[in-house]
């Protein structure tokens, strides 16, 4: 007896109008409970419109909050208070403001008092409902706090300009013998793209692939991580200088990896691909596919494993205008 396993693999992308496949009774059961818990919970979201990406001592952060609802992005009426906190980048609450939410929209105001060091702080804002799940589901902004008047350095006190470089595999961990597409953001100390030169290596200094990012700092790049081998991207800016040397994340033998296309203008391919020792363990078993956009289960298709790779196309016409998790 086929026994059935659920592939959940996650990757955002905007998409356009859903419809969804069954497979046995036990994957029904599994989305019958998963809708009926996001029905019971709905998802609230709060989004915060500000004056000013950046601000000086003294300035006022003005705001309008709008809290949503579910899959349907409609103004809230389930929370009427909304906070709104300033942290620091060492994760010290500076301020919070307890606001009234009226028909799921609220304006407010945080004064920058010169008490407030420069430096980048985050704005965090959530109602008492969002607090029931994860706190990855509040809202998160990064802002810079300045100074009033910044002196000009000489050349002799200029101070070098330091970067910091994130890779984000494609569908999820690295698997050994499976091609990735590996994105990657490069930004500065004011959190502002950097255009940087990559090289990737395994640990015999073997280039296996190349890189550079544009002016907002975004780049990609591909690689076949293979087992016993670890890789290391060798990093500088377009002058060749403040190196930086990175650890790729350690690759996993058993996985699937997966590829999402969104290039075509009618449909949306997606290609799944699996480790040969996988394939070897979990031969002819059963799993499936997920889609799901704010909580709403929208698309599942049951697959067997039979090969390494399977490639499906998916109508954008039958998926939602959404940010859509795979």
């Amino acid at each position: 007896m086929l026994k059935h396993y659920l592939l959940h693999i996650f990757f955002c992308f905007a998409a356009f109008p859903g419809f969804s496949q069954t497979g046995n009774f036990s994957l029904q059961q599994k989305i019958i409970n998963m809708d009926a818990y996001y029905e019971t919970y709905p998802a609230e979201k709060v989004h915060l419109h500000l004056d000013k990406s950046s601000y000086n001592c003294l300035d006022t952060i003005w705001f309008k909050a709008y809290t949503t609802i579910q899959e349907s992005h409609q103004l809230s009426d389930l929370s009427e208070v909304l906070y709104v906190e300033l942290i620091s980048e060492q994760g010290i609450l500076i301020k919070k403001v307890t606001l009234q939410i009226n028909a799921g929209t609220v304006g407010g105001i945080i004064p920058i008092t010169n008490a407030i060091e420069p430096g980048k702080y985050i704005l965090k804002a959530y109602t008492n409902w969002m607090r029931n799940f994860d706190e990855a589901y509040f809202y998160h902004r990064q802002i810079e706090i300045g100074s009033i008047q910044l002196p000009a350095l000489s050349k002799s006190q200029s101070k070098p300009i330091s970067f910091k470089v994130r890779f984000f595999p494609e569908g999820g961990p690295l698997v050994n013998g499976l091609r990735s597409r590996i994105a990657v953001k490069a930004s500065n100390s004011d959190s502002l793209g950097v255009s940087i030169d990559g090289i990737v290596t395994d640990n015999n200094n073997v280039i296996v692939a190349q890189f550079k990012t544009g002016k907002a700092g975004l780049g990609q790049f591909a690689v076949t991580p293979q087992t016993g081998k670890s890789y290391k991207v060798n990093v500088s800016d377009l002058n060749g200088k403040l190196p930086i040397v990175i650890d790729l994340p350690q690759a996993i033998d058993k996985g699937f990896s997966i590829t999402v296309n969104n290039s075509q203008v009618d449909s949306i391919t997606i290609k799944i691909a699996c480790s040969e020792a996988l394939l070897k363990d979990k031969k002819n078993e059963l799993f499936s596919l997920v889609a799901q956009s704010c909580g709403k289960i929208i698309f599942v298709k049951e697959l067997q494993l039979t090969v390494p790779v399977l490639k499906i196309q998916i109508d954008k016409r039958k998926l939602p205008s959404a940010i859509i998790q795979f």
